[in-house]
């Protein structure tokens, strides 16, 4: 189990493509609070913690450097929802809004 919470949050935010200005803006804590957890200088509260696993779409055990038995199961697994969760925050909202979309198209012609 790793413990270095912020350093696993940096990881998550950089897989997801995201500066940490844009999760400043998102989720309302400082560019500066952000830096100093990443850089385990600050830990994080209960509440931070929820407000960024929430943002970035992620599970307390990517937090805490944890891999579950179910995520080594489903690894390679390659559904449309498996495949939304590997994009950007960004492109999961550009993504939903197309999905969005063409599923109001359909229910039009019904």
């Amino acid at each position: 189990m790793d413990m270095n919470i912020g350093q696993n949050f940096r990881k998550i935010r950089e897989n997801l493509g995201l500066e940490i200005l844009d999760v400043s803006v998102e989720t309302g804590y400082s560019e500066s609070h952000i830096a100093q957890l990443e850089r385990d200088k600050r830990r994080p509260s209960f509440d931070c913690m929820m407000d960024l696993m929430a943002y970035y779409g992620c599970k307390p055990n990517d937090i805490f450097g944890v891999q579950s038995e179910e995520t080594s199961l489903t690894e390679g697994n390659s559904s449309y929802e498996d495949r939304l969760n590997n994009l950007t925050v960004k492109d999961k909202h550009k993504a939903k809004k197309a999905i969005d979309a063409v599923l109001r198209a359909f229910e039009e012609v019904d």
